[in-house]
């Protein structure tokens, strides 16, 4: 990820798109992380209503960025984690949306979230490990294919990623040269 994010900034990024069906890519991905969850005493739980789901994505990035969405899901849950993973279609496209019950985000923290570097301030300790790259990834590899990304959160009550993406992905061009 941080060579990706390295690479993305000096404009010398290429995404390698090929039809993939992200219900199955989704599935794999549920099936690998579900053992982290249920040592923890908590639920994942993925449901998919997208009549299409064969989109032109680089199968790599997108595969990190529905892993870091969990794993932040996961990391995020202080105690049995509850996290939701669905997929629709709507008139912005195809959406992946991953949900969870864990702290939350304020408000003013939302809107720095997806900077790079950038992690909610904690006071001098850092119990979660991480170094505020990943959901500035997420936001970069998602908008490189088109698309964005909404959060919608509420301290204490957990938080939601809806990532869109455009069902006709060729027209975002196979390459992308600008961060």
């Amino acid at each position: 990820q941080i060579l990706s994010v390295s690479l993305l900034e000096k404009g010398q990024f290429r995404l390698k798109k090929k039809p993939v069906d992200l219900h199955v890519l989704i599935r794999e991905i549920v099936d690998k992380f579900s053992l982290t969850v249920h040592e923890r005493g908590g639920e994942l739980k993925s449901h998919f209503c997208a009549g299409e789901h064969i989109l032109e994505v680089d199968k790599e990035h997108i595969t990190n960025v529905i892993t870091n969405l969990l794993d932040n899901a996961n990391k995020y849950s202080p105690e049995k984690p509850w996290i939701r993973i669905g997929t629709q279609c709507s008139d912005e496209g195809f959406m992946i949306s991953v949900e969870d019950h864990g702290v939350g985000i304020s408000l003013e923290n939302q809107q720095l979230i997806f900077r790079n570097l950038y992690r909610v301030p904690t006071g001098n300790i850092y119990t979660t490990k991480g170094f505020g790259i990943g959901l500035y990834y997420v936001k970069t590899i998602i908008e490189a294919h088109g698309g964005h990304i909404i959060l919608k959160s509420e301290l204490n009550k957990g938080s939601r990623f809806d990532i869109y993406l455009p069902l006709d992905t060729k027209s975002s061009g196979n390459e992308h040269n600008q961060a």
